[in-house]
């Protein structure tokens, strides 16, 4: 297989850049990421009008994730996450403990279809499908959750409100 890197490089196996998205890929299933993410962003108060994001490509990849993270950054208060999920992709199972900080995770599922599941089987554990008509939910602190898409892909904004004095690799625990 071949792909052609972001700096343009074309004809170079794919085994070699990785797999990761590319500007190209991601307009193939959103024609209008840019506008449709940053419209979001404007209105949830994140980004003030005109301002924008410096998204990441080819993505960033996330141990024990299929998501494609092109967007992780501290904003204000808050962590921002962007990704994209192809088809039958998840993410890990996590949760967000951190001593002294109380994490709400909001998700706004931008384009596609996922499945959000929270808690463990054995606890009763539920799971929230979002769809372009529902496409908000927030996690509640330290609730064990993880996405996933069926035969449908994913791009999705995450925002951790509060979260911005919590080091990175603090963020997200495996469970």
């Amino acid at each position: 297989m071949t792909a052609r890197a972001e700096n343009g490089r074309a004809g170079i196996p794919a085994q070699e850049i990785g797999a990761r998205i590319t500007r190209e890929d991601l307009s193939t299933f959103v024609p209008n990421y840019h506008s449709v993410l940053h419209e979001r962003l404007y209105s949830i108060g994140v980004l003030k009008e005109g301002e924008t994001l410096d998204l990441i490509f080819p993505s960033i990849p996330h141990d024990n994730s299929d998501a494609e993270y092109i967007y992780e950054r501290t904003i204000g208060d808050d962590w921002i996450f962007v990704y994209f999920m192809g088809p039958n992709k998840k993410t890990s199972s996590h949760k967000h403990p951190y001593e002294g900080v109380e994490i709400e995770e909001d998700y706004h599922l931008l384009r596609g279809k996922m499945f959000l599941q929270l808690g463990k089987d054995e606890d009763g554990a539920s799971q929230v499908e979002l769809t372009e008509d529902s496409n908000f939910t927030t996690v509640p602190p330290n609730t064990l959750h993880g996405g996933s898409t069926d035969g449908h892909f994913a791009f999705v904004l995450v925002r951790m409100r509060g979260a911005a004095p919590i080091p990175r690799d603090q963020l997200h625990i495996p469970v």
